[in-house]
């Protein structure tokens, strides 16, 4: 799997993924001359990270202040390169909030592929999801209905927030009934936290508890992604008994336990 770090005003990948500093940004093909957004010169500037077997094409970390940004002719000609790389099954290309100004969700969709759209049930968050929506949909073309193609993955609310996530997902469904709904992503701050207290090494919150509600959740939700868009998984989505089930919450490996230990992805 590839991911297109898209989110170029507030990227979190490089940090998120422990990846060292200093790797060239694709920002920097610009300077490349006229084969800068071709296949083979994209493949120059994809980082491969040894612990996940996942590939990145990296954006704005440490080098959007040399290389400034890039033009939506740039970007256009990025995914066409992009979509010539045969080596991987699957690219995920991670947006950021301004749609708008870098529609790129809506190129995806246009190019045949498939957007997913986080939406916690606060006001101002589903309010910015519906907006994405309605923009996706305003450039609908004759019978080709981009919101075919877009899923919806609802969120667990913030502590404080009196509204969950089953009281609007009716509200989207009844707007946007072609779009199709993942599921509902639980929240697990401890579960997060306890991955992040390795500072050099990258661990997946899904190892620190296997069989927790958020790690089951997030079994659920990429099973749900591929057979919706019809990938095929490597491996079967993990099922756990009713003692794992039971007990996953009081069980909590420590960051440091599992440095050592080989981080499973296709789960």
């Amino acid at each position: 799997m590839l991911i297109v770090d898209g989110d170029l005003s507030n990227s979190g990948i490089v940090p998120a993924f422990r990846i060292p500093s200093g790797f060239p940004s694709y920002l920097q093909a610009k300077s490349d001359g006229a084969g800068a957004w071709t296949t083979d010169n994209i493949r120059r500037y994809i980082y491969r990270h040894k612990r996940t077997q996942v590939a990145f094409l990296l954006g704005s970390e440490q080098t959007s202040d040399l290389n400034g940004d890039v033009t939506w002719q740039d970007w256009q000609q990025l995914m066409h390169a992009v979509a010539g790389l045969d080596e991987f099954d699957v690219v995920l290309v991670d947006t950021g909030p301004e749609f708008k100004r870098r529609p790129y969700s809506l190129q995806v969709l246009s190019m045949g592929g498939w957007a997913i759209f986080p939406t916690p049930p606060g006001r101002k968050e589903r309010h910015g999801a519906y907006n994405a929506l309605k923009f996706i949909e305003a450039h609908n073309t004759g019978d080709v209905n981009l919101l075919d193609h877009c899923l919806m993955l609802f969120m667990e609310p913030e502590k404080g927030i009196p509204v969950d996530a089953k009281s609007i997902m009716p509200k989207f469904a009844q707007q946007f009934p072609t779009s199709k709904t993942l599921g509902i992503m639980p929240r697990s701050p401890k579960q997060v936290a306890i991955a992040d207290e390795e500072g050099d090494q990258y661990i997946s919150p899904l190892d620190v508890s296997q069989w927790s509600p958020f790690s089951r959740a997030v079994y659920d939700l990429v099973d749900n992604v591929c057979q919706l868009t019809g990938i095929e998984a490597p491996l079967a989505k993990p099922s756990a008994n009713i003692f794992q089930r039971m007990f996953a919450s009081r069980r909590y490996r420590h960051a440091s336990d599992l440095a050592q230990r080989p981080v499973v992805v296709n789960q």
